[in-house]
């Protein structure tokens, strides 16, 4: 990679997620030497987003809006755990963990996040009944293990591979905000069109991020 183009990647991507992540170099994963700009929670957290979207657009979920049996929703509640339990003790200096379990407990919360989501956006309490998220409890488990092609690819030692995963996770986190603010706008304001569903919400988006970006970040978790 040209030294022009990896400073400004480094530059870019690093002062963006200065925005929601402290960036902490000894607890962010590292591609051929070189930091990614989130750390390893956060890495986890926005890369299990981007897995299970591409699954619930593959299987042709994304107009699902029927919420999920008891065996499977007692398994979401329980995948917040984890994160709670290792940010926490780790952070009260309780015990040690590593970039590992920091991203597999960064997956574990976030994982189900756009399933929720998309049931929010369908369902409809007149109506019940329709296309479940899951039709089977294996699927959730192996959206879980899907997540493990992330440190297949950083396991590349490339530049170009660093660079690529970098720019990624910085679009992910911005796809995110807009996502909710799309929400905001055209559901709960019902502004629709394409202000209220996609200029407003991109404006929105980035006026945030760049605010969060002056605030400190207080937790290293």
């Amino acid at each position: 990679m040209p030294d022009f183009l990896f400073d400004w990647i480094f530059r870019w991507t690093h002062t963006a997620a200065t925005a929601t992540c402290h960036g902490l170099d000894s607890r962010s994963i590292h591609i051929a030497g070189h930091a990614l700009p989130y750390c390893a929670r956060c890495t986890g957290l926005l890369w299990a987003l981007l897995t299970t979207t591409v699954f619930l657009r593959l299987a042709k979920r994304t107009d699902a809006a029927k919420p999920p049996n008891i065996v499977q929703a007692v398994l979401c509640g329980l995948l917040w755990i984890p994160l709670a339990f290792d940010g926490a003790s780790s952070y009260l200096g309780l015990r040690g963990t590593t970039n590992e379990i920091r991203f597999i407990t960064g997956v574990c919360f976030s994982a189900m996040l756009p399933a929720y989501a998309t049931l929010l956006r369908n369902y409809n309490p007149e109506a019940p009944g329709g296309k479940p998220l899951f039709r089977h409890t294996w699927e959730m488990l192996a959206l879980l293990a899907a997540n493990g092609l992330f440190y297949g690819l950083a396991a590349i030692p490339s530049v170009w591979m660093w660079g690529a995963l970098s720019l990624t996770l910085c679009a992910l986190m911005f796809a995110m905000w807009y996502s909710l603010f799309a929400t905001l706008y055209t559901r709960a304001l019902r502004w629709r069109g394409l202000w209220g569903a996609r200029v407003l919400p991109a404006a929105s988006a980035s006026i945030w991020l760049f605010f969060l970006s002056f605030l400190p970040n207080f937790f290293s978790i």
